[in-house]
């Protein structure tokens, strides 16, 4: 059974292939001189471009529902919770 990826990983890796694709075109225009390469491969760049920044929008999710629980539980407890919360979110 292989497992599934996420959508994010999926556009990631579209993107990724589109990136590698787009150069190689450029790279080959160049040497070739062939305009048509040129403007397919800077499509595929500009491609990439939009799914990367696609992936990484899908990427700003909220993370673990319990974990927000549990900071939301420790900032309505009180003064000593918020600042408990406050010097574990500086640490890195």
């Amino acid at each position: 059974m292989t497992p599934m990826l996420s959508s994010k990983l999926r556009i990631l890796f579209l993107s990724l292939t589109l990136f590698l694709l787009g150069g190689v075109l450029i790279f080959l225009a160049a040497e070739r001189g062939n305009n048509r390469l040129l403007s397919m491969g800077i499509a595929f760049l500009l491609l990439s471009a939009g799914g990367f920044s696609v992936g990484a929008w899908l990427g700003r999710g909220r993370g673990d529902p319990l974990e927000r629980r549990r900071e939301q539980r420790l900032w309505k407890s009180g003064p000593l919770g918020r600042r408990w919360l406050e010097g574990r979110r500086r640490i890195p």
